[in-house]
């Protein structure tokens, strides 16, 4: 079987690199020269942690004064747009408590295979990755803050995650080369972080080794149909065909 892949991130490298385990044919698009996409510049935070959905209870309020400032977490640039709006009203229907608890352990099993899928990878692709399994410390300087991390590690706990709550003092002797002005803090092992250029540079070579081509300077153009079954894919000046 053959399969084209528009885009050489890092979606479209793994993507790649499990195909050809399988003993696929893949040719992967890519628009500029693969040097600059965002999976250049991201933060290589592996977060299992991170496993409360965005749409919950307080994000509405705290969104609308992140959608003040361009360089918030959070910003949609406000425009009429009738499908924006149908959106908004869907997102603060679901920022509720029920939501929540019924999509966290969903979420959070995806983090978790996503996690332990990184893993395996950067083991079978030599350590190519700087991978630091060294879990993430989320700490707090205000009581109220404290109890929601709390909370929060509880829950953890709950979905089978480990997350221990620290006092200051704990928080110090973890980093003993750091002065810590923390109240406490929330400990998730399981978080790990990687290096982005070194992972995306040890994908592309070995995707490479196995076979798969990447056409660097191919904007993506359209795709060719018959029936309802995409059958070619064109770019720059070439036709792609593929099963898939």
């Amino acid at each position: 079987m053959k399969a084209v892949i528009v885009g050489s991130g890092v979606i479209g490298l793994t993507t790649a690199w499990y195909l050809l385990e399988e003993g696929w044919e893949v040719d992967i698009i890519e628009q500029s020269s693969g040097q600059d996409n965002c999976s250049f510049g991201n933060a290589g935070y592996i977060s299992p942690s991170h496993f409360i959905p965005l749409a919950s209870p307080g994000i509405v309020a705290q969104g609308l004064k992140w959608m003040l400032s361009a360089s918030s977490p959070f910003y949609i640039r406000p425009r009429a747009s009738l499908s924006l709006l149908r959106w908004g009203l869907a997102f603060y229907r679901s920022a509720n408590h029920k939501t929540v608890a019924a999509n966290a352990p969903h979420l959070y099993n995806i983090l978790k295979l996503s996690r332990e899928l990184m893993v395996d990878l950067n083991q079978q692709l030599n350590h190519g990755f700087s991978l630091q399994e060294k879990g993430c410390l989320m700490l707090f300087q205000q009581a109220e803050t404290g109890h929601h991390e709390a909370q929060l590690a509880r829950e953890a706990n709950r979905l089978g995650m480990e997350a221990h709550v620290l006092s200051s003092a704990e928080v110090q002797a973890m980093e003993p080369n750091t002065e810590v002005n923390a109240l406490g803090g929330v400990y998730f092992p399981s978080d790990c972080h990687l290096h982005p250029i070194h992972m995306m540079k040890a994908l592309k070579e070995h995707v490479k080794k196995r076979g798969g081509r990447i056409h660097y300077n191919q904007a993506f153009e359209k795709v060719a149909q018959k029936g309802q079954t995409c059958v070619q894919v064109i770019a720059g000046q070439q036709t792609f065909t593929a099963d898939h």
